[in-house]
């Protein structure tokens, strides 16, 4: 009777969905993660709480024409920062060209919004390789040019060929070759493989000395995603693995236990599945439980250096514009270089 009640007072308040401002071709939409969060005081011990606003952002949409489109996407939360900055022409259904600042496409997971994913914390195959490395991540926001296209056969083909660098300001330089082929078997099965090729100078010093010597290396990875949808249940597996794109350095501080330092050309692997379910409680209201479970090694030449994190996750949205998630996580075993707080969170997004 109470769970009756519980519904029935979300569905009440549940309220209509809000619109972006549109308006001849522009539009603008804003959204913002708002996050209480507990965790395991790793240095004392204690359990700590803290209120953290995760994200806030502003994106616009200008449509200068039906084959033409410019997205600029800025980062409230510290300062103000550009994350997208691209234009797209869509010239044929076989291709489309993109330019500027954009995520390479590496990774389901990380090419999905932040707002929408069903397990607010990526995980550590993506926070120590997709996103960022000391040279860049191998999916994350660079500057460059992809050609991109579908072709609606008996298996809908997605295809995704790219090369991007960072800023040229930016103190390390590195460029990325990035493809992706995503294959849709047959209704609710999506299989997609993704490379990165990634060019860096990595800089040497003897001991001792200031002066130091730029070397030339390469790092490589290679990944897959799968995708099963069933109804209201979902699978999402995902795995990858190559090079570590990291240098060899000493942790700057002992007290800082999340750092991933490795030699250059040490393996790394990732592998994590996300399980689903969506329950439609009424018109506007879906709670959607979700459960992840994921084997990270950021250096296959150590032994007993494999991290294994679960999360889950409770997503109630209220129409398309806010979602309230309850999510906690933690390691059943930890990397040799990682460790990381057990962690329970109450986080609120807004979409407007």
């Amino acid at each position: 009777m109470k769970s009756k009640i519980l519904v029935f007072l979300a569905c009440l308040l549940s309220v209509p969905a809000a619109q972006a401002w549109q308006q001849e071709g522009l539009r603008l939409r804003g959204r913002a993660q708002m996050r209480l969060n507990i965790e395991d005081n790793l240095q004392t011990g204690e359990w700590t709480d803290a209120f953290s606003l995760r994200r806030a952002r502003v994106d616009g949409r200008w449509q200068a024409q039906d084959w033409l489109r410019l997205i600029l996407e800025l980062d409230l939360t510290e300062r103000v920062e550009a994350k997208d900055i691209y234009a797209r022409a869509d010239l044929h259904p076989l291709l489309r060209v993109t330019a500027g600042q954009f995520k390479k496409p590496f990774s389901r997971r990380k090419l999905e919004s932040p707002f929408k994913l069903l397990i607010p914390e990526r995980g550590l195959l993506d926070r120590f390789a997709i996103s960022d490395t000391f040279y860049g991540g191998y999916g994350g926001r660079d500057i460059g040019l992809m050609l991109s296209g579908r072709w609606d056969g008996p298996i809908k083909i997605r295809y995704f060929l790219g090369a991007f660098n960072n800023a040229l300001d930016d103190e390390v330089y590195h460029r990325d070759y990035v493809a992706r082929l995503q294959l849709r078997l047959f209704k609710g099965v999506t299989l997609a493989f993704s490379a990165s090729h990634k060019l860096y100078d990595q800089a040497f010093s003897k001991p001792g000395e200031l002066d130091y010597q730029l070397t030339a290396r390469t790092s490589n990875l290679f990944g897959a995603d799968l995708r099963w949808t069933l109804g209201n249940f979902r699978l999402d597996i995902e795995g990858a693995f190559g090079d570590n794109a990291s240098t060899t350095q000493q942790l700057p501080d002992a007290r800082d236990l999340t750092i991933i330092t490795n030699a250059y050309g040490a393996g790394l692997y990732g592998v994590h599945a996300i399980a689903s379910y969506r329950w439609q409680l009424c018109a506007a209201v879906q709670l959607t439980p979700a459960f992840m479970v994921e084997m990270f090694d950021p250096n296959r030449e150590l032994a007993d250096n494999t991290a294994i994190r679960i999360a889950a996750a409770l997503n109630l949205d209220f129409g398309e514009n806010l979602r309230v998630v309850l999510s906690a996580e933690g390691l059943l075993d930890q990397a040799v270089e990682y460790n990381a707080p057990s962690t329970i969170f109450v986080q609120l997004n807004l979409d407007f």
